[in-house]
């Protein structure tokens, strides 16, 4: 037998970092707070790349939060304060540095080997169901996006584009969903060989 050298070795040792560094049962929110202006709301990345672009599945890892049930709370909260209609903005600075390694190629994201790394994306920033193919370019915006849509859906317009913007410190939260456990996300990870979320991890240990 020739020697080979092997595949993912990095995920085992991101993995470990990730289970050493933070507590195996700890989440990772997705919230909607109050922005700065009138009628300004501003989802909040957390870290969780898996939302689902609908309901949330508590018995799944990817998709386990869902951009349903966080648009329906915030959509109770404003409609109880008479809002109907607002601006979005999204926060993705948990994450610092460039969301794309200089190793990767655009053909690599493209094919669907990784995706640009962000504090929030809907299904591993995928275009549709998969194990390789292609990711959006943008996923915390993209995602931004799909939850004005889930906005609209319960009753709520979202005026314009979703655009960058970070949240006001000790802002009101309007709404919150958690994923699944680190110990499963971290499962997931090893199982499906995902290059994407490990690099999640690597920046939550790094956080």
């Amino acid at each position: 037998a020739s020697p080979r050298v092997p595949a993912s070795t990095a995920k085992l040792l991101t993995a470990t970092a990730a289970l050493d560094t933070m507590d195996p049962q700890t989440t990772l929110p997705t919230t909607v707070v109050a922005g700065a202006a009138a009628n300004e709301i501003v989802l909040v990345g957390g870290g969780d790349m898996m939302l689902a672009a609908g309901a949330g599945d508590p018995s799944a890892v990817v998709g386990h939060a869902g951009m349903a049930d966080l648009a329906a709370q915030v959509a109770k909260d404003l409609q109880l304060r008479g809002t109907t209609s607002v601006r979005l903005r999204v926060d993705d600075t948990l994450f610092s540095g460039p969301r794309v390694a200089p190793g990767w190629t655009a053909g690599e994201v493209n094919v669907g080997y990784v995706a640009p790394v962000a504090p929030l994306a809907v299904n591993i920033a995928k275009v549709r169901d998969g194990e390789y193919v292609p990711r959006v370019s943008d996923p915390a915006l993209s995602a931004a996006t799909i939850f004005a849509k889930r906005l609209a859906e319960a009753g709520i317009t979202v005026v314009g584009s979703p655009t960058r913007g970070a949240a006001p410190e000790g802002a009101r939260v309007l709404g919150r969903v958690e994923s699944a456990p680190l110990a499963d996300i971290v499962r997931y990870t090893l199982t499906t060989s995902d290059n994407t979320i490990a690099e999640v991890l690597g920046r939550l240990v790094a956080v």
